[in-house]
């Protein structure tokens, strides 16, 4: 809770700092300046250590208060994962939402928001199995399907560094709630037996309903 606090006061600050910049342009010809639509690239996705991707979203403004969020990406295997051969971790992940943009000031535009997502991860790992009523215990190769899914409410604010607005960034934070689904495929005679630790940040099979946190930053830029 105390680094869930440091992030959230930090954020605070961060928007407020922003908000309170200097404005140097009427905020109507800041409006009209700002691009029909964006493409940007998720930077926090990148250096996730548990959940790598590659996430690329674009914004697409609907009017001067509303506009859509919209994105895709693929995972790849964080460091921990895929450490024998034949091991694998990948797949897909999207969100979409719309914005509410409350104030428009010198090179800013705040905003507040709601979002979904989808997430599904393919993985393949070695896992001790119990075989034939617990006779033995073999260690085999186990694929599991995991899928999320949930919504957030999220606030942000998009910070347009040049006088032609062709580059963005994104910074936003917000708080949700996700469903998540872990599922195995083992044999009909077997029964998992690895369970993860206090080292291992898998959780086991099953369905979980969970906090979902949103903090991060978009890097965008725009063609239209």
């Amino acid at each position: 809770m105390q680094l869930l606090r440091l992030i959230l006061i930090s954020m605070f600050v961060l928007f407020r700092s922003l908000l309170c910049a200097q404005n140097n342009e009427p905020a109507e010809q800041f409006v009209h300046s700002l691009p029909k639509a964006t493409i940007k690239l998720n930077l926090t996705t990148l250096i996730d250590p548990l959940r790598p991707s590659l996430f690329v979203a674009t914004d697409i403004r609907l009017s001067k208060r509303w506009s859509v969020d919209a994105g895709a990406g693929w995972f790849f295997a964080p460091v921990f994962n895929e450490l024998y051969e034949s091991e694998k971790h990948h797949g897909l992940r999207a969100r979409m939402g719309i914005k509410y943009y409350y104030k428009f000031t010198h090179r800013l535009a705040p905003y507040i928001g709601a979002e979904g997502m989808y997430n599904f991860i393919r993985h393949t790992t070695f896992e001790d199995v119990c075989r034939f009523g617990c006779q033995y215990v073999e260690t085999m190769l186990i694929p599991m399907e995991t899928t999320a899914a949930g919504g957030a409410f999220k606030t942000g604010v998009h910070f347009y560094p040049g006088k032609s607005k062709k580059v963005m960034f994104d910074f936003y934070t917000g708080l949700g709630a996700k469903m998540v689904h872990i599922k195995p495929s083992v044999p009909a005679d077997s029964e998992m037996l690895s369970q993860p630790n206090n080292f291992d940040l898998r959780r086991t099979p099953g369905k979980y309903y969970l906090p979902d946190f949103l903090l991060g930053a978009y890097f965008g830029y725009s063609f239209f």
